[in-house]
This record gives C-alpha cells, structure tokens and sequence, in this order.
C-alpha cells in the first residue's frame, strides 16, 4: 500500500518478553526530528513525544547497531490494511536506513 519516509532520533531498542506466554518480543523507542513534532503547547507536557513500535522475535534487535541509538535515521512506514478491520489501516515500521525489518 502506502509508505512513508520520516526522520526520527532512535532512543533505544530492547529486547524482553511477555509475561503471559513468554514470546519474545522487541520494542524500539524514537521522536520524529520534524519541527512541528515539540509539544510544548499543552499545559501538561512540554517536549517531545516518546513514540514506540513493537516487533515479534528478538531478529530486529539483533539487526540495528547500537551506534544507531541517539542518532538521526530514516523510517520507512507502511500502511496496510487492518486484518481485523478492513475499513481501517496500521501503520508498521518496515526499514530504518537500509536495514529491512520484516
């Protein structure tokens, strides 16, 4: 379908899994570099939203470099169609920089 390239800052990226059945999972956290994306407009909340994304399997942890972390990089998002929905899109990190994800 659909994709999109945006700059963000990578924060970090963890690997850890659920509590309930023991998957293994990976999470990455970001903020978009644009400069509309400050949020010093609320009254209780000034600066940057921490936005995350989460992936099965531990396979894109072990595929983005440390030295990524506290870096601009590129995502590229796509929208897809909602498996559950159709009458709705998701939207998934799918490459940071040259690195395919899925």
């Amino acid at each position: 379908m659909n994709q999109n390239e945006v700059q963000v800052e990578l924060l970090n990226v963890c690997k850890y899994e659920t509590k309930e059945n023991k998957k293994h999972r990976t999470m990455i956290n970001y903020r978009l570099l644009s400069e509309d994306a400050s949020q010093s407009k609320s009254e209780k909340f000034k600066g940057f939203a921490v936005l995350t994304s989460y992936f099965d399997g531990w396979e894109v942890f072990e595929k983005i470099p440390v030295n990524y972390c506290g870096h601009s990089v590129k995502l590229i998002i796509k929208k897809e169609t909602s498996p559950y929905d159709p009458l709705k899109e998701v939207s998934k990190v799918v490459k940071i920089n040259d690195i395919d994800l899925v």
